[in-house]
């Protein structure tokens, strides 16, 4: 206690019953629930549309596997003292502060993996729609995957050596420092950005009507939720552990809560675009949210059957050339209209796989 300001001293006395752990385990349960549903359902989206997992799928699972374990360690911490006075559980078991300390640890190991898997699965889902050899936009996917992985990294060396030994983390006060947190932070959003932005010049360009561009688009920047919770999370910081307070059990409720809905959001943004498979398949609507589905519908088709389709591609050739021999120049710009119309009922599926090649 001689640690303890007399005012502080004073007022957590008078608080000693105080429990606001409530606040934390109940806003992370709900939307660790929701992403742990969103990736769940995700191979059945796959399944019902007729897709394949690919490797944004495996990625999200991974994250998922992380974001279990930052749910269960960020809910363990009110078992241990937060959101109650720091004199409170001194009081009461100091024994826990050392638990709380592990399972903090467990914590910090457990949330760039989330985060960053979630942003990398996003960034494969762009690189499976929009693929096209050589172009500008797949060197910027590899760019900003190459710096989603070069954060993590950088994390988990600043969790990993950052107290030495490493039991200091919960024998000792050892903790990460404010300018640390504040710039693994601000490297953080600079990604959240990119993910963001990156695929808004290919949706733009595509041969569809307005709204179902606008449509897309919107499905896109829906990740701006996390980038909001990670620029919020920052000066949180500063009231928590890492801003040096000396009530870190209570106060850490908040940065706790940010911590967590910031990568599970990212997970749900993250299934979004392909979960709205299983409610609109075969039904178009003029808001553009079946385009996702079948931009990859076409992908996977093409994979599947490439060989059938280039005999058909082959024998169609012949049949137009001879076509040609036997008709009008006017009779086939009428049929190719036709067909033409009949590839804009559908979605504009030719258009839409000639620019995902």
């Amino acid at each position: 206690m001689d640690s303890f300001p007399p005012a502080e001293a004073a007022y957590e006395m008078a608080h000693l019953s105080d429990n606001r752990g409530y606040q934390q385990t109940v806003p992370i349960a709900i939307f660790g629930v929701f992403a742990f549903l969103c990736v769940l359902l995700r191979p059945v989206a796959r399944r019902s549309t007729g897709i394949p997992l690919g490797l944004d799928d495996w990625l999200i699972i991974v994250s998922m596997v992380f974001a279990i374990a930052l749910v269960v360690a960020t809910c363990m911490t009110t078992k241990f003292g937060v959101g109650r006075h720091l004199l409170a559980v001194i009081m009461d078991n100091p024994g826990d502060l050392v638990n709380f300390g592990k399972v903090n640890f467990a914590l910090q190991v457990a949330y760039p993996g989330t985060l960053g898997f979630a942003k990398l699965s996003i960034l494969a889902l762009y690189v499976r729609i929009f693929r096209v050899a050589g172009d500008p936009f797949m060197f910027a996917v590899w760019a900003t995957a190459t710096w989603i992985i070069l954060w993590m990294i950088g994390v988990y060396l600043v969790v990993l050596l950052g107290c030495m030994p490493l039991h200091t983390y919960w024998t000792a006060t050892c903790r990460p420092t404010y300018p640390t947190s504040v710039t693994t932070g601000v490297l953080n959003i600079v990604s959240d950005i990119a993910v963001l932005v990156l695929p808004q010049a290919q949706v733009w360009g595509l041969q569809m009507p307005m709204r179902r561009r606008a449509g897309l688009s919107v499905i896109f920047l829906l990740g701006v939720l996390a980038t909001v919770m990670s620029i919020a999370r920052i000066p949180i910081l500063k009231m928590g552990n890492a801003g040096g307070s000396v009530d870190i059990t209570y106060n850490l409720i908040r940065t706790y809560v940010f911590t967590v809905l910031e990568p599970m959001i990212a997970i749900i943004c993250a299934c979004l675009p392909v979960l709205q498979g299983l409610f609109v398949k075969g039904y178009t609507t003029g808001f553009g949210f079946s385009s996702i589905w079948s931009l990859l519908q076409i992908k996977t088709t093409k994979t599947q059957d490439s060989k059938d389709s280039w005999r058909k591609i082959s024998k169609e050739g012949t049949n137009a050339t001879q076509w040609q021999k036997t008709t009008s120049q006017k009779s086939l710009q009428q049929d190719q209209n036709s067909m033409e119309r009949g590839e804009y009922e559908l979605g504009n599926m030719s258009a839409i796989s000639a620019r995902a090649n």
